[in-house]
């Protein structure tokens, strides 16, 4: 490209930016940077033209979305070139990014960056370097003593209007035709001609869309899928798989670095030995016997190491019983066992670590051929033959070893996930199997109901007879009509090149992605520079290796995440085509009176009593949920009259005022409910039949001594909401009305006063809040031993404090309010029924393990969704109505800044129940999902849980904590970490045992409805 040329694109990029058309003016500034050369004079301006269109796009997202603004920072970053001419923009720009993620990470980057270039800078440039290296230098310091140095905030905005309204109209305006087809006449409407439809494109779109069309039909033929992986850079390479995508983006775009070497090389290890390592029993060798069997029993020791070699464990080496040498094994094999799932374990530090037991019996006359022939160096229990003080040298080193890089790789992956969930398509399209492609063959399941997994990768279904492929199809709702209105995943400025989809985001995690590979290339030379200093490999130069492993991972992932960027749904197309031409074709048939008349079914409702499905005062002070069944058919079984009937009556709102809980339900009827479910439902929930293994009770000086577990959890739970300390601290006078609160407010102002002061932290401090709270709440009504119980005590003796406008904190943060809306499928009567309060909902944790189990791909959001729809009602034929069953819709009034959810347990589960269970759960939910009257994206994140721990005995909590999970301890708002993502936690709640009970989720946004 001549250089007048690039300057004219360059120029328009700059317009196309100034008006903010970022997407073109990045596609220009990426075609250029392709074609000229990293020495050329005007390189490293275009790259800082590139950064600049990143950091708009960052301030036109932070309102929005976190993790997608620091997804374009990070872009950003990668675009600066690494030279003096760019290191104040460099230097300034880490360390905004450290103060965005609170990352020290990138102060020490920001602060090496900084030094490096300091002498060649500019001399006005100094001044401003050396503060910032002050600045990073200073948060460095702050980290080790405040939770956290990060200073991002996300502020309210304004959604995309939702197209939920016009989906309600389409289901009104033909909903009731397709309900009056007969069942031959719906299997057929799934089968769409492909003429019909390039007839319908061409009328509609003209040449440009019948193009469009062909093309997506000639690759589905070639390539027997809808989803191609197109490179979104000037080469528009098209790939018919993700692994030749990824091949193509590590060879032809930096995506890679490797050194020159194939020695210099960082491997992990291999499968085999992590196996290995994870299920051996770790026991101390008795090592001096060892040596003598090994001198003596040469081939016989051979023989049984042999038929060990598989798991690299054998049993018939002498043990030694040394309970010293045993906990330094145990702490050694955790400490592996972790090395290995991180996938930071290289192959340096196993053979630095078999260089002790080769040592240790050569001092006992072991020959190294001996050793070699009974294979001790190929497992891991050769170090079981080590010492004391060998084992505390290796288990020291192990512990310098950095396990986590907080490098933003955790916010672009939940970015990516985020915008390609909002676009996914879940419904197949098959193709008859004639060479023409004559029919195109909807997904049977919409037939039935719309809520089909994911199957981004399948391949097109062939189908040789298609008038008999929909002959097993169920046949049930107008599902299909709603479907037919959604236009939730498709590209609404279609027509557009393939390149130009998410072209923003790909370009920012590519430049991020190179930037990963940078670093790697500077710690490889680093390694190399300590390596020509020092004759042998050297723990420093194996820690080195750890740290190129672990920036590998970040490589590693964020390669995968460009290529699921990459990928492109052609169903897109084609379904931007199919449903309005299959609108059009139902709308033409409604208006030429082709209605049919068709024999109406029945429909039946599961025998089974009225669920309450939120978090009351009486419904955690009775029985909880009944358990939601798994079966997701709809009106699949019968209701005896008795309960129709009941079913049948208009539902009464539970919470109609503030004071309402407390009206309502009094304590004496609480009392009273809970004694008739003593020995009945409430034994559902962990620790119910327990009371001692939570309450415990002891004599000092004179004075007993309490403590409830659930109360203490509990509490650490709601103390690590963000709204609810910030509530605190601009409400500190309470205001109270009600004599039994009287009673309860002294010791909630010094639990209060004591968050708003830190004063909290102090251990005994706590502890003292804690047990006269205890007492107080006691002297109102008796504690329950239950978390989900105590949860509803403690909120409601909170009512009493309020802000300048009489508004309590419960109602604000806590309080749930939402209207239960049906419309009858038959009679069209839409009842009104009265507002619900509620602190939240109440789910089976059986039925959400069954459906992720079914289900594997089903987000835990859209497994309550399925739970919820299990509840239904009648048409009151007292008020009117016909008696047809109906779903009922979730309205929802008042959004709490709090979204709580309750797991109602068996309490007889295994391990594995308890982790598949736990793996359900997710850290992030978007509600909009759950209530209609939301914006797309209601997002809510966990940040504390309250679970009930079988070995203990005892509840826990865990609360989510300067980008990590952490176990707070009895009594203390200390704890052990427990690691920075949902799977360690998974892993913990596994090991120990631990049910999850209570969720807490906190809004990400401030404007809620």
């Amino acid at each position: 490209m001549r250089d007048d040329e690039a300057k004219k694109r360059l120029e328009k990029a700059d317009a196309l930016g100034a008006k903010g058309d970022y997407r073109r003016a990045l596609e220009i500034l990426d075609d250029v940077m392709s074609v000229i050369p990293e020495d050329h004079n005007n390189a490293c301006l275009i790259r800082v033209k590139q950064a600049n269109i990143f950091l708009r796009l960052v301030k036109r997202s932070q309102d929005k979305d976190t993790d997608t603004g620091i997804t374009y920072f990070l872009g950003c970053i990668g675009c600066i070139p690494e030279n003096a001419k760019t290191t104040l923009i460099r230097t300034r720009l880490l360390n905004k990014l450290g103060r965005c993620l609170g990352s020290v990470f990138y102060f020490k980057k920001c602060i090496r960056s900084g030094r490096q270039g300091l002498a060649a800078a500019p001399v006005k440039d100094k001044e401003e370097i050396e503060r910032l290296i002050r600045e990073a230098e200073l948060r460095i310091e702050e980290s080790k003593t405040s939770p956290s140095v990060g200073d991002y905030r996300e502020e309210s905005f304004e959604s995309e209007s939702s197209s939920e309204t016009r989906r309600e109209d389409v289901v009104g305006e033909l909903g009731s035709y397709w309900m009056g087809l007969d069942v031959e006449r719906k299997r057929g409407f799934m089968k769409v001609s492909v003429e019909k439809l390039r007839s319908f494109v061409k009328g509609e779109h003209r040449k440009e869309g019948v193009d469009v069309l062909k093309n997506v039909l000639d690759i589905a033929r070639i390539h027997k899928k809808w989803r191609v992986w197109v490179c979104r850079t000037k080469c528009d390479e098209l790939c018919a798989s993700a692994e030749a995508c990824r091949t193509h983006l590590e060879q032809k775009h930096a995506a890679d670095f490797k050194p020159d070497s194939e020695e210099e090389m960082v491997s992990r290890i291999g499968g085999k030995w992590a196996h290995k390592i994870q299920g051996g029993g770790w026991k101390p060798v008795e090592t001096v016997a060892a040596a003598v069997m090994i001198k003596t029993q040469l081939e016989y020791v051979k023989k049984f190491t042999s038929r060990s070699k598989k798991n690299g464990w054998s049993n018939q080496w002498p043990l030694a019983e040394d309970e010293e040498r045993s906990g330094l094994l145990k702490d050694i094999k955790l400490l592996l066992v972790s090395l290995c799932e991180r996938q930071i374990l290289s192959c340096s530090i196993r053979d630095w670590v078999m260089r002790f037991p080769v040592k240790r019996l050569g001092e006992l006359e072991v020959s190294e051929e001996s050793i070699k022939d009974c294979r001790i160096v190929e497992t891991p229990q050769s170090i079981c033959f080590l010492e004391s003080d060998e084992l505390e040298q290796i288990l020291g080193f192990l512990k310098k070893i950095k396990c986590e890089r907080h490098d933003g790789t955790d916010h672009v992956c939940r970015a990516v996930d985020s915008l390609l969930d909002r676009t996914r398509i879940k419904e197949n399209i098959d193709i008859d199997v004639d060479a023409q492609f004559s029919l195109l063959l909807l997904d049977k399941r919409l037939l039935k109901r719309n809520n089909a997994p994911f199957d981004d990768d399948r391949d097109i279904k062939l189908i040789d007879n298609p008038d008999s492929h929909y002959d097993d199809a169920q046949v049930k709702g107008d599902d299909i009509i709603s479907w037919l209105g959604d236009h939730s995943s498709i590209d609404k400025s279609f027509p557009r090149p393939i390149r130009e989809h998410n072209l923003e985001i790909w370009v920012a995690v590519l430049r991020a992605l190179q930037y990963a590979c940078r670093t790697l290339r500077t710690k490889y030379a680093k390694k190399k520079q300590v390596l020509d200093h020092e004759a042998a490999v050297t723990e420093k130069v194996l820690l080195i290796d750890a740290k190129i492993l672990l920036i590998d991972n970040s490589r590693i992932r964020l390669l995968n995440n460009l290529t699921r960027l990459s990928a492109f749904d052609n169903r897109s197309y084609i379904l931007h085509f199919l449903k309005p031409f299959l609108l059009s074709d139902i709308r033409c048939n409604l208006k030429a009176g082709l209605l049919l008349k068709g024999k109406k079914k029945s429909q039946a409702v599961k025998k089974k009593k009225p669920k309450n499905t939120k978090i009351t005062s009486t419904s955690m002070a009775s029985t909880v949920e009944q358990k939601p069944s798994a079966d997701l058919e709809p009106g699949g079984t019968s209701q005896s009259p008795k309960m129709m009937e009941e079913d049948s009556m208009e539902p009464k709102d539970t919470l109609g005022s503030e004071k309402a809980p407390l009206e309502i339900s009094s304590t004496k009827d609480i009392q009273e409910e809970a004694t008739k479910v003593n020995s009945g439902d409430t034994q559902n929930m962990p620790g119910e039949d327990s009371v001692s293994g939570n309450l415990e009770s002891s004599s000092h000086e004179g004075a007993e001594v309490r403590y409830n577990s659930a109360l203490d959890m509990t509490l650490k739970a709601l103390m690590n909401i963000n709204f609810l300390k910030k509530e605190l601290k601009h409400n500190k006078q309470p205001f109270h009305e009600n004599l039994e609160e009287e009673q309860v407010l002294p010791a909630l102002q010094s639990l209060f006063a004591a968050v708003v002061s830190e004063e909290i932290k102090n251990e005994g401090f706590y502890r003292l809040i804690l047990r006269d709270l205890l007492v107080s709440l006691e002297e109102v009504n008796s504690m329950s031993s239950g978390a989900a119980e105590v949860l509803v005590t403690i909120l409601e003796s909170w009512h009493c404090w309020k802000n300048s406008e009489g508004e309590s904190l419960v109602n604000r943060l806590f309080t749930l309010e939402e209207n239960e809306r049906m419309s009858c499928r038959k009679c069209r009567r839409m009842p009104n029924y009265p507002e619900q309060s509620s602190y939240g909902i109440v789910m089976a944790a059986d039925s959400i393990r069954d459906l992720k189990c079914t289900f594997r791909n089903m987000k835990f959001v859209d497994i309550l969704r399925v739970m919820r729809m299990e509840y239904k009602m009648l048409c009151d034929i007292n008020s009117g109505g016909c008696g047809t069953t109906n779903f009922v819709h979730h309205l929802i009034i008042r959004c709490p800044l709090i979204f709580t959810i309750v797991l109602e347990w068996e309490k007889s589960e295994i391990v594995k129940e308890i982790s598949e269970t736990t793996k359900a759960l997710e850290w992030e939910i978007d509600i909009s999902r759950l209530y209609e009257g939301l914006e797309p994206n209601t997002n809510y994140r966990l940040v504390s849980m309250v679970g009930y721990g079988e070995e203990d005995e005892e509840h826990i909590c865990m609360a989510y904590e300067k980008n990590r999970w952490v176990n707070l301890r009895r009594e203390s708002l200390a704890g052990e970490v427990v690691g920075n993502s949902w799977k360690n936690v998974v892993r913990f709640c596994g090991e120990r045992r631990v049910r999850p009970v209570i969720l807490l989720y906190e809004a990400d946004k401030s404007t809620m409805a």
